[in-house]
């Protein structure tokens, strides 16, 4: 039960008796976590939106100089839940 639930998108599985001080704190973080997808989101939206903007030649030399994050052109819409994943903050 707990797989499928969490494979269901379930935050947290609490278990019974309730206990409120734990599910407050899980919906806070439930909500801290929507808040933060929606960010996400929202930033990946804008920067989809700016590449689109482009010329297939701005397009070109932007990927060659890595100065546009490759996440754009594999970026889910924005309908699509966020996965995170870990990125080196190096630039060259």
């Amino acid at each position: 039960m707990t797989v499928s639930a969490m494979k269901g998108g379930a935050v947290e599985f609490l278990t019974k008796p309730l206990n409120a001080p734990a599910l407050l704190e899980a919906i806070r973080h439930a909500i801290e976590r929507d808040r933060e997808e929606r960010a996400e989101r929202k930033r990946l939206d804008e920067l989809r939106r700016r590449y689109d903007s482009l010329t297939p030649r701005e397009r070109e030399v932007n990927a060659q100089d890595h100065h546009w994050p490759s996440e754009i052109s594999r970026s889910p819409p924005s309908s699509a839940p966020v996965r995170r994943r870990s990125r080196s903050r190096g630039h060259k």
